[in-house]
């Protein structure tokens, strides 16, 4: 499908960023592009929805600069397998290529690899990095030559120690964007106006940091293009109609937070899940829609449901495991441990361990720090493992490596590698976990403030609360701002609450029919803790749960700061 791109961008000016290594990757970059009709790239994607949206960047820029597909083509891992999975006989085949690998770390053996068999590699990341293991090189940056084949790889990484800790935040969207941004400035041949649109969407669907006025800057574009991709992008996913077009309090487009966080990720998710990642590719590209999915009696909600199965099926191994000795699926004090079965399949043709990530967030929404591990049986050998941790701030990786746990990703998510599960000291690291969470918490204020107000409808009406809810809008839960409204509200408004139940163990309340989606089903709306969001400009969520500490006085000048930020 056709997309008018010649849309006014909004006004909003992005921050600059060079990544360290990014000449040398623009040179080994602009040396396949100058081979002309004999260029041969090849995208190398991460299956999430962060690795989709990178890998997508590169393929929208080598069509701006005018390369055929028969110039470049492109790699997907089965079953959401992270890393470099290419075996050597499919190396052979790339030969002379140049691979621009996206949202990935791509180990030693591999890169050595790959540069052996005579290709160039461009690695693009943000995950945590360890340069130590690869060639020493007299740049801060990682960059190898194969001297026998004449190949070069390099890393760009912005999680490099020598990296600016604001731009920590980027996803592997936001590296690629830097990236081409540095080649758009040296070829004059510029993206697509929703290239920074992707990066903000990125952001959210991978959970990054987003409370800085850098990373707010991607998310306000985000959320105010307006552009024929964007509103597709929405009618695809939803399968609404193209007038039934929700609005963020930006402006006018279709793209808002909850959109991304409760419709588009789970959707595009659930695809990549279900081992169907480049049907979820051909979406994004325009290439295919929900309705001819319906067409061939394939419903694209039917993945979603069979998520929300699986993830309860997991959910439900952990609540009724029992606290005993040997039992390594438990709730210890900070952390809660699952260990599945390799053969634990309760719903055919879906793979359990493609599941374990998103289960593990539903225990990190209890504040807790969720691990879940597939062993086989007969070798104890962890088959897959994913931890999300409890705590933002706390470097949870670096509590496992130091525990001898092999591992990789991001500090508070990432996946557990290949090692004897009966070998892992679990209580020492549930111990380990607690002293790291205190420390954290010595040193780092509540992020969640509380505004009191006397009178909800008053207050709804206010220009503050339009405020609060564009804040919300670019914060994550635990940053948001939440309402407790005081005086006769147990009495005057709980009368007005109506509650259903909804799929998932969730709750839909109802305040004069306007809704507010509890994700948390401990929490009680009556108790008065109210976070506002936006959909049409109404209030729609509420996650915190009753009980939760706050300083009123306190929590004034903390709002006013924040709102000040907007």
């Amino acid at each position: 499908m056709e997309f008018n791109r010649n849309v006014q961008p909004p006004d909003i000016v992005l921050p600059h960023f060079e990544p360290k290594g990014v000449e040398t990757a623009y040179q080994l970059f602009m040396k396949e592009l100058n081979k002309g009709k004999d260029s041969k790239i090849f995208v190398y994607y991460d299956p999430d929805i962060d690795g989709l949206m990178a890998g997508l960047l590169v393929e929208q820029y080598l069509e701006r600069l005018g390369l055929k597909n028969n110039n470049y083509g492109y790699y997907l891992n089965r079953n959401r397998e992270h890393g470099f999975k290419l075996t050597d006989d499919q190396l052979k085949r790339l030969e002379g290529y140049t691979i621009v690998a996206v949202d990935f770390s791509v180990e030693k053996k591999d890169f050595d690899r790959i540069l052996k068999a005579g290709i160039n590699l461009i690695v693009i990341d943000h995950h945590e990095i360890d340069t130590k293991s690869y060639t020493k090189s007299k740049v801060d940056y990682v960059f190898s030559k194969c001297s026998s084949k004449g190949t070069y790889g390099v890393i760009l990484n912005n999680q490099y120690a020598t990296e600016e800790k604001k731009f920590r935040f980027l996803s592997g969207a936001g590296m690629v964007y830097y990236f081409l941004k540095y080649v758009e400035k040296h070829t004059n041949v510029p993206m697509y106006v929703e290239a920074p649109a992707m990066v903000g969407i990125s952001l959210l669907s991978d959970i990054r940091e987003i409370e800085s006025n850098e990373a707010r800057r991607f998310l306000r574009y985000a959320f105010a293009l307006e552009s024929d991709w964007m509103k597709f992008l929405y009618w695809i996913v939803s399968g609404e109609s193209k007038s039934a077009q929700r609005f963020s309090p930006f402006g006018v487009p279709c793209i808002n937070r909850d959109f991304i966080d409760f419709t588009f990720s789970p959707v595009i998710n659930s695809l990549l899940r279900a081992d169907r990642g480049y049907e979820a590719l051909n979406i994004l590209r325009g290439n295919q829609t929900v309705i001819d999915f319906m067409r061939r009696g394939d419903k694209i909600l039917g993945f979603r449901n069979g998520q929300k199965k699986m993830i309860s099926f997991i959910m439900d191994e952990l609540d009724n495991a029992e606290n005993t000795p040997g039992n390594l699926t438990c709730k210890r004090d900070n952390l809660m441990l699952c260990c599945l079965p390799s053969d634990f399949q309760p719903i055919p043709d879906l793979n359990i361990t493609n599941y374990i990530g998103v289960a593990c967030s539903r225990i990190k929404d209890e504040d807790k720090t969720g691990v879940i591990l597939v062993v086989d049986k007969e070798t104890n050998l962890v088959v897959r493992g994913s931890l999300r941790g409890g705590k933002d701030g706390v470097d949870y990786l670096d509590i496992f490596q130091r525990n001898g746990v092999p591992s990789a990703g991001h500090k508070n998510a990432f996946g557990i590698l290949k090692c004897d599960v009966t070998k892992i000291d679990f209580d020492k690291i549930d111990k380990d976990i607690a002293i790291a969470e205190e420390e954290y918490s010595k040193t780092n204020i509540n992020t969640r403030s509380v505004l009191e107000v006397s009178h909800l409808d008053f207050f709804l009406k206010s220009a503050i609360a339009k405020k609060i809810c564009k804040y919300n809008e670019l914060s994550r839960d635990n940053h948001r701002i939440y309402i407790k409204v005081l005086g006769d509200f147990s009495d005057k408004d709980v009368s007005r609450v109506k509650s259903e139940k909804v799929s998932d163990k969730f709750i839909k309340y109802y305040i004069d029919g306007v809704p507010v989606s509890c994700f948390d089903p401990s929490l009680d709306i009556t108790e008065s803790l109210i976070v506002i969001g936006t959909e049409n400009n109404r209030y729609t969520k509420c996650t915190l749960r009753a009980g939760f500490e706050y300083d009123a006085e306190v929590d004034r000048k903390v709002i006013s700061e924040k709102l000040s930020s907007l």
